[in-house]
């Protein structure tokens, strides 16, 4: 067994890399590579790579397993001291059909558990505490099914030694309500805190809770019915004493769970929940996001399978150091049999000595990350995948292990669209696999290595922290492969870099596609809610107001900052076999791009080849939309060549496929805007993985450098010419 992570994921001259490693085996070692291409296709280059002595590569570090905690949960401190008589209350919309056992409360300690309020496996709620040493319970007979709202509770009188639960959908008039007598009247006390939707124990969770919680509150009296009723309908009882009362629509953006009660009793979310989602008083209302009516979202969303950060040991690291060059890199970790490789960006300290800086689309990996694991729903989930309640998962973690970011791994769509290491070179159909991530990414830095030209690599990470100013000094940009996720920092960036004169060489598909958020606070964290695009899944209704931001979710284009605003194409449909060619249209023999097809005959098919999926148009693809924002001066250059029938629209779109659907289709254009700005885009994710073909002997490789070397010419923004 072997599971790894980095942190972080891109670093420059002078900062550490963290590698946090947990294995069975006695001892481990690690070395560091510099990737330069990833596909072992014969048609390629082959698997290039440098190994760089940033540490010693001979050294056996010592092995150790390290617990990885799934799982959310609320930590709410508990009442000093525990009211003798009291009322813990809740509202729950429970999610998962699984039919076992889900803590809805505990307060425990190492050594015994006071309290305990469950749902059974009966779907009953049933209620336990230890009073007089003694663990007494009760049950409600009345079930709590997925997919409603139920207020309950446990209670104890310790004048009566009465001990009861409660519960009552949201809706119904009447509770049902157990209260039995027992023999003691001191209940005990816990050290720990008291938990909200898990049991601990030893560092794991237990009978994790799938579902929505919200509206906790703690009484110091055992609620009789009427007070119930009213607390139900929002009217909290006048004469009981409030202990803590904790507001989820508060704070969202944070993991403080806000007392209101005046106690100061102030909880924190464990592990990731997902906050921002309606609760028990949303009625499928106008209000669609928590800002315009917070009491609306008094709630979180705990998932058994949540993780925010694995919070692993470091078990060793390096230094970048200052002479190193810019690029993708790859920590390879050998523990006996089992090797694992995990990919990250160096970045350079100040940018000078190159006219070229390449945005690897790290958001793209993180948001697949595990996304071909088979037990990702213990080692932590991608934002393709939806948690075992089947609701969508919202967040992304880098803190999590993964073998996502490995350079040889393709897009295997027959297994759901996970990815696997590509073995054997020489195996049928594999030069019809589909390749992103960093196998794609790498396509583009053996294409710039093969020209011998200066370049720098970033991160959208950086991007986003940095702004313009990570651009401006340079000539050329280069965007490719699967460039997808984009924050509304990146998308300022771009448009102040090329507003200003910059050049844009854009060649991806499904790019600058969902409205993305980056976590102020926890950067590791990215944010996506996906609505009215071409998606795996959706957020739920009212849910699309991303909690870490306030930005509202869905596709750029539905926020009124379509793609084609940018970079000229948008998401059009998607298509797995082999990818078509592009043929020359009339506006790219207009004379102010003669530079892009010099060399290229008027009749050749542009890109019929290639590693990736076998052509230059494919896996995702994006066109001109004039309606959407591509500039009405914007020159259309080609189109692809009829797409097979297995090649459709984006959902978005309606329905179609090809090759007779004029819409489902890639292209090319050029066009200027601001003060000498140019972008050149070709909407395809599998155009770079043509480049390579027949050593770069081919039409995709001449257009992309006729294009790269006339942008580099122009000179960076400002006509500082480098």
């Amino acid at each position: 067994m072997l599971r790894a992570y980095l942190d972080p994921i891109s670093v420059g001259p002078g900062d550490r890399v963290q590698v946090m490693v947990s294995t069975d085996a006695s001892t481990y070692r690690v070395e560091v590579a510099r990737l330069l291409h990833g596909d072992p296709n014969p048609e390629g280059p082959g698997v290039l790579d440098q190994i760089v002595d940033w540490l010693d590569s001979q050294e056996r570090h010592p092995g150790r397993e390290q617990p990885l905690c799934v799982g959310s949960w609320l930590e709410l401190p508990a009442a000093d001291p525990w009211p003798a008589s009291f009322s813990l209350t809740a509202w729950v919309y429970p999610t998962a059909h699984t039919g076992r056992v889900q803590v809805v409360a505990s307060w425990a300690d190492d050594t015994n558990e006071v309290l305990r309020l469950e749902i059974g496996e009966d779907w009953c709620l049933h209620g336990a505490l230890r009073v007089g040493g003694t663990v007494h319970e009760v049950t409600a007979d009345a079930e709590i099914r997925p997919g409603r709202w139920h207020f309950l509770g446990i209670s104890f009188d310790s004048e009566s030694r009465m001990l009861g639960t409660f519960s009552a959908a949201r809706g119904a008039s009447v509770f049902a309500v157990n209260r039995v007598p027992i023999s003691e009247s001191t209940v005990e006390s816990a050290a720990g805190p008291l938990l909200i939707g898990a049991q601990r124990c030893e560092g794991a969770t237990l009978n994790a809770f799938n579902g929505k919680v919200g509206g906790i509150s703690l009484y110091d009296t055992a609620l009789d019915d009427i007070d119930l009723s009213d607390l139900k309908n929002g009217a909290p009882p006048r004469g009981p004493r409030c202990e803590g009362a904790w507001d989820c629509s508060r704070e969202i953006s944070g993991n403080r769970v806000v007392d209101i009660s005046g106690r100061g009793r102030h909880g924190v979310t464990r592990n990731g929940p997902t906050r921002g989602v309606t609760g028990p008083d949303w009625r499928g209302s106008n209000d669609t996001v928590y800002a315009a009516a917070p009491v609306r979202y008094n709630a979180v969303h705990l998932h058994e399978d949540d993780l925010e950060d694995a919070d692993w040991t470091p078990t060793c690291g390096f230094t970048i150091p200052a002479d190193a060059r810019s690029g993708i890199y790859a920590v390879r970790i050998c523990a006996g049999l089992d090797i694992e490789t995990l990919s990250f960006v160096v970045r350079v300290g100040e940018a000078q000595g190159a006219d070229i800086l390449f945005v690897v689309p790290t958001l793209t990996w993180l948001a697949y990350a595990n996304f071909d694991a088979r037990n990702k729903h213990d080692i932590g989930l991608s934002l393709y995948d939806n948690h075992t309640d089947g609701t969508a998962n919202y967040y992304a973690t880098w803190h999590k292990p993964t073998s996502s970011t490995r350079p040889d791994l393709y897009f295997e769509v027959e297994d759901g669209g996970g990815a696997a290491p590509k073995l054997d070179p020489m195996s049928q159909g594999m030069e019809e696999k589909a390749s992103h991530l960093v196998m794609a990414d790498l396509y583009v830095i053996h294409w710039l290595e093969h020209l011998g030209v200066a370049y720098h690599v970033i991160a959208d990470d950086d991007l986003h922290r940095r702004g313009a100013e990570a651009l401006l000094p340079y000539a050329v940009v280069v965007s490719a492969g699967h460039h997808e996720y984009w924050t509304p920092q990146m998308l300022d960036a771009m448009d102040a870099y090329l507003e200003v004169g910059g050049h844009l060489q854009y060649m991806s598909g499904n790019g600058l596609y969902w409205a993305t958020s980056l976590h102020p606070q926890n950067p590791h964290l990215m944010e996506v809610r996906r609505g009215g695009g071409t998606a795996t899944s959706e957020a739920e209704a009212g849910e699309l107001q991303h909690s870490s931001t306030g930005l509202l979710g869905g596709t750029w284009s539905d926020q009124g900052r379509a793609p084609q605003q940018l970079v000229g194409v948008g998401m059009a449909g998607q298509g797995f076999s082999r990818a078509p060619g592009f043929h020359r249209l009339a506006d790219s023999y207009d004379p102010r791009v003669y530079f892009i097809f010099e060399g290229v005959e008027a009749d050749e098919v542009i890109g019929d080849f290639g590693l990736n999926l076998r052509g230059a148009g494919g896996f995702e693809f994006d066109r001109i939309d004039r309606a959407e924002g591509t500039p009405s001066d914007a020159l259309l250059l080609a189109s692809t060549v009829e797409p097979p029938e297995t090649y459709y629209r984006a959902m978005e779109h309606g329905v179609g496929r090809g090759p007779h659907d004029p819409l489902v289709r890639g292209d090319m254009t050029y066009f200027e805007r601001g003060r000498g700005g140019v972008v050149f885009s070709v909407g395809s994710i599998t155009w770079s993985g043509s480049l390579s073909y027949r050593d770069y002997d081919n039409n995709v490789a001449l257009i992309s450098t006729n294009v790269l070397r006339d942008f580099m010419r122009r000179g960076s923004p400002g006509g500082s010419d480098r």
